[in-house]
């Protein structure tokens, strides 16, 4: 046999070993954030709209031959209260592994919290350039999280989003440390704007994707990582 014929078995076991492992980390971070939202402190500021029966939705990206997925997503849609006001949003998570949703060309997970479910099929995901020159870019603080802030319906609403190398989360306490800490801080003092204490997380947690604005191109960054 030859070898070309052997590396494509070989490549075909491994991308299934990948899809096997992110389908295993989206089932535990389903699992994981969905307890979050129930934990008191983060109950008083959102809760899980009943109307949905605490349902992910889920979404796939395929690649352009239709036999490859690039992007996994889960969006969980919650009610984000304000004095006696609520509004929709969606926690969400995409794993990315190829495509337009990889910012630096290598597999990510983006975390965050947007108004609507993501959905591949209608263009609501994270894929880069991130915003067109017509379209509000976000506020980057420390390199790290993006944040938009909108006004509306006498409400204002903040989204937010981070990115973090999927090589990175390799044990139970990677989750912790890097999605499900991260997340309850940011929905504690992002509620739905942030509060006056409002800061983002240590600089050195690693596998952070840090974001330069490449200048002349909107919506496109330099990408690094923080280590």
């Amino acid at each position: 046999m030859s070898e070309i014929s052997k590396s494509i078995v070989q490549s075909v076991d491994f991308i299934s070993q990948v899809y096997t492992e992110c389908n295993a980390l989206s089932q535990i971070l389903r699992e994981k954030l969905s307890e979050l939202i129930n934990n008191e402190d983060v109950a008083k500021n959102h809760a899980v709209d009943d109307t949905t029966r605490n349902a992910w939705i889920n979404a796939y990206q395929e690649d352009d031959s239709g036999g490859l997925y690039h992007s996994y997503a889960s969006s969980l849609p919650l009610l984000t209260r304000k004095s006696k006001q609520e509004n929709i949003a969606h926690l969400f998570f995409q794993i990315s592994l190829a495509g337009d949703g990889t910012p630096s060309e290598a597999a990510v997970i983006h975390i965050g919290l947007w108004a609507h479910a993501i959905s591949f099929s209608d263009d609501y995901y994270v894929g880069f350039p991130l915003h067109n020159k017509d379209e509000m870019p976000p506020k980057l603080i420390d390199d790290t999280l993006m944040m938009w802030t909108y006004d509306g319906d006498n409400m204002e609403s903040t989204e937010w989003l981070y990115s973090i190398d999927l090589c990175a989360l390799n044990t139970p306490d990677d989750i912790e440390t890097k999605i499900i800490n991260p997340v309850k801080h940011l929905l504690l003092t992002v509620e739905p704007t942030p509060k006056d204490e409002f800061h983002a997380w240590n600089l050195k947690l690693s596998g952070l994707l840090k974001y330069v604005p490449i200048e002349g191109d909107p919506g496109l960054f330099s990408v690094s990582l923080c280590e």
